[in-house]
Order: C-alpha cells, then structure tokens, then sequence
C-alpha cells in the first residue's frame, strides 16, 4: 500500500465515522429503542452497498453531475436542521412537549448529504485504491453500521433531554453553513501566491503566555468572587 493510498483510505474512514457519529447521536439523543437504532444502522448498510454497485455501472462523467448536487443538498439540510432544532428546544422548554422521535430523522437518516458522502466514499476507494470493487460498498456500509450503533448505545446512557436533541441539530446545522463558506474560499486562498511574512516565534510565545495568564487570573478572580457571593 503506497503513502497516498493509505492517506486516502484515512481520510475516506475518518469522514465516514464522523457521518455515523453524526447519525448515532441522533438516534441516541432521541430515546429510540435498541431495534429502532439497528433499522437505522442497517439502512445506512444497504445503502453503502447499493451505491458500490451503482458506482461500477455509471460512466465517470455522470459522477461528477452527481456529486455537484452536494452543495445544494447541505444548504438544504443544514437549513432544516436549524429550524428542527428550534422547534425541538421550543417545544420542549415552552410545552414539555417531547418531539425528538420526529425531527431526529432529519439528523439520522440517510439525508442527500449523506448520500453525496457515501457516494464519493465509495468512489474514491474504487478509483485510487486496489480495494476490491464488490467489496467497496459493505466495507463503507460496516463503518456506518459500527459507527451508528456504538455511538446511538453509548449516548442512550446519558443524561439528556430533547433540548440537547436541539442544540445538536443548531450546531450541526451552523456548522455545514460555515463549512459551504469557508471551505470553498480556503480552496480559492490556495490558488493565490501570498507573500512570506517574518515571524518572531519567541516573541509569539511570549505573548501567548501573558495572555493566558490574564485569562486564567480573570477565571479565578471571578470564580472567587462567585464563592463568595455563595457565602
């Protein structure tokens, strides 16, 4: 296995979990019953398998149409995922009105972001690497199934409420706003020649130190003051 193959099987089983992570603590968070979460798991599974075989029928060309659909599918998601976040923490924190077992599917089930995902997974394990192409889509379909059930069991033990089924999906939501911004205008940054500019890496350090040291002297300060006030 050459370094760039084994970089790219990295990065390929990286972003893979960081989905199932993704999908696992939606279901966690939402108090589904141990069945509920192996349906998800198993969907994500058969899914995985369906595109390994896809990717092997369909020219290169019509991939690439395919995977431009990404962008368009993450400002839809990320938006509904915002607004299904407030509607988790508004009806929970305003009526004791637990809606979690509903809007988790926009967290949890295969999304077209997740597909797009899937998809360009699969297609870089069968383009760049020697894995074995009928072999692709249950290889990436086990990492989401792990992936999803360890990580739905071990948030089932938490302490939560549907707020925090909430604040997730706002986070998550943000975050793949900020993702379709930055990513592309870092993209554009490296095509463009910025000139060297000289650092002094001991005056840095100097000055890092010394903010750090105003930071954790306010933290203290404040947390005295908090102690006693308790007093």
């Amino acid at each position: 296995m050459t370094e760039i193959t084994g970089l790219i099987l990295t990065g390929i089983v990286i972003s893979v979990l960081i989905l199932a992570v993704k999908s696992g603590l939606g279901c966690g968070l939402s108090n589904l019953k141990r069945k509920e979460i192996f349906y998800i798991a198993s969907s994500y599974f058969l899914v995985s398998i369906f595109i390994g075989l896809l990717i092997l029928t369909i020219p290169f060309e019509s991939t690439q149409r395919f995977l431009a659909i990404g962008v368009s599918a993450h400002v839809v998601m990320a938006i509904g995922m915002i607004l299904l976040g407030l509607h988790t923490i508004k009806e929970w924190q305003s009526k004791k009105h637990d809606v979690s077992r509903r809007t988790f599917l926009c967290l949890s089930v295969p999304c077209p972001a997740c597909l797009v995902a899937t998809f360009l997974a699969c297609f870089m394990l069968t383009e760049f690497t020697n894995f074995n192409d009928l072999l692709v889509g249950p290889a990436v379909g086990a990492l989401f199934f792990v992936g999803i059930t360890v990580t739905s069991f071990s948030a089932n033990k938490l302490r939560k409420s549907p707020s925090t089924l909430g604040n997730l999906m706002l986070f998550i939501g943000l975050f793949y706003i900020l993702s379709i911004l930055l990513i592309p205008a870092y993209i554009q940054s490296k095509s463009v020649i910025v000139p060297e500019i000289p650092m002094d890496l001991d005056k840095i350090a100097v000055t890092l130190i010394c903010m750090g040291s105003l930071v954790i002297i306010g933290f203290l300060g404040r947390r005295t003051k908090w102690k006693s006030h308790q007093l």
